[in-house]
């Protein structure tokens, strides 16, 4: 239960990376609000990304891609978050499956994937979740052997980006057996439909609904058994983690930056205030003044996880992914309190007419919270303190 010394100095993400995601941050910033409060699905902003060659970060270079880091993609959420955290959100879920065909596909259809996702041709949708079910791990999809190859059978929710996608990956019990699997499935491949049905009170354009299969033939190469994201080593479960966290950070940053243009451009100083300008009164600089603790105080936690997460990908073993582990469930229940926080005081700070549904400012505490709610932060709370009073590692799960 040690901090790590490891020189971590040579993995940082690369200068070009972060310049291409501002860019296209302060390009899906525009519209952002209006596409949130009228449902409207942001194809033309993944294109963009597609195009960018964005996509293929986690694509290894030897695939033509960017060859980038977990490290790397969870400091691209964060920034794109910024601009719509709708768009992140959809990036996020690509770049899992991006790294589960790395992990998981066989190379023919592995180098095939890889080089259409580089072309710009190919984005990633997830089908995990069920709802239900007993709990999370429990699936009723259901994998049935045909031939040579497999029947895909069921319905999946939660399946972000899949108005846009051109290949899904799909967990599944393959039928008869204990073992469950993922299938890559093609979005168009028969007896797939895709509903547009989420209609959750944030995160209202990430398209995260029903997809359904119906029989639907999967070739037995396009299933896989990924038995090294459970390895003691595996990062995987901390990526999805702290690209969630990166998420709830872009949303505060982003809710800070409205704040600050809305209180210097539009309120009104209270009448007691003694001043002219809203920016001037003092009790509204001391709540500017607690956002920006939080603000900072996040951000600050969220690298420190991504430090622990760069040294054990440098020198990989059970310990050294523990307290990555341990280090991003503590980033992830704080930029779930901070983000929360802030979101809240921008309308502390702003006042009643901040609330008008023009301004839409509302987004921000709606997409944190739907967000948020993705796992219990009193589980992250447990983990770290398990680890700490007793010395148990966290176990190897997607959420750990």
């Amino acid at each position: 239960m040690t901090d790590l010394d490891i020189d971590i100095s040579g993995l940082a993400t690369p200068p070009e990376v972060l310049r291409l995601a501002c860019e296209l941050r302060d390009r899906i910033r525009t519209g952002a609000a209006s596409r949130d409060r009228d449902r409207v699905y942001p194809h033309e902003q993944l294109a963009w990304i597609a195009a960018s060659g964005l996509g293929a970060l986690l694509v290894p270079r030897e695939y033509g891609g960017m060859g980038g880091t977990y490290m790397d993609e969870i400091r691209v959420v964060a920034i794109l978050a910024e601009g719509d955290p709708n768009v992140a959100q959809i990036f996020h879920v690509h770049g899992t499956g991006v790294e589960l065909c790395t992990q998981g596909a066989d190379e023919a259809l592995r180098r095939r994937l890889h080089e259409a996702t580089v072309a710009g041709r190919l984005r990633w949708s997830n089908a995990y979740s069920e709802l239900g079910t007993k709990h999370i791990f429990d699936y009723a999809v259901r994998l049935r052997p045909n031939g040579d190859g497999y029947r895909l059978s069921g319905g999946k929710f939660y399946c972000t980006g899949s108005l846009g996608a051109d290949m899904f990956y799909v967990s599944a019990l393959i039928e008869g057996t204990e073992t469950v699997a993922l299938a890559f499935v093609s979005a168009d491949a028969p007896s797939v439909t895709i509903e547009d049905d989420w209609f959750g009170m944030g995160q209202t354009t990430t398209a995260s609904g029903t997809v359904r299969f119906e029989g639907t033939p999967v070739e037995a190469s396009h299933v896989v058994e990924l038995e090294g994201l459970a390895s003691p080593q595996s990062l995987f479960g901390p990526l999805g983690q702290l690209s969630f966290s990166a998420i709830h950070l872009g949303i505060a940053k982003a809710a800070w930056h409205d704040a600050l243009a809305y209180v210097t451009t539009r309120t009104r100083p209270w009448v007691h205030s003694g001043v002219d300008k809203a920016r001037d009164d003092p009790i509204l600089q001391v709540r500017v003044g607690e956002m920006r603790n939080w603000l900072d105080a996040a951000d600050a936690m969220q690298e420190r996880a991504i430090d622990f997460m760069t040294a054990s990908w440098a020198d990989p073993s059970a310990e050294s992914r523990a307290l990555a582990s341990v280090a991003t469930s503590q980033a992830k229940a704080f930029t779930t309190a901070a983000g929360l926080t802030i979101c809240e005081l921008l309308f502390h700070v702003c006042g009643s007419s901040a609330t008008l549904r023009e301004h839409n400012l509302d987004r921000h505490w709606r997409n944190l919270r739907t967000l948020t709610l993705h796992d219990p932060m009193d589980y992250k709370y447990k983990l770290v303190g398990d680890y700490y009073l007793t010395g148990n590692p966290p176990p190897i799960t997607a959420y750990t």
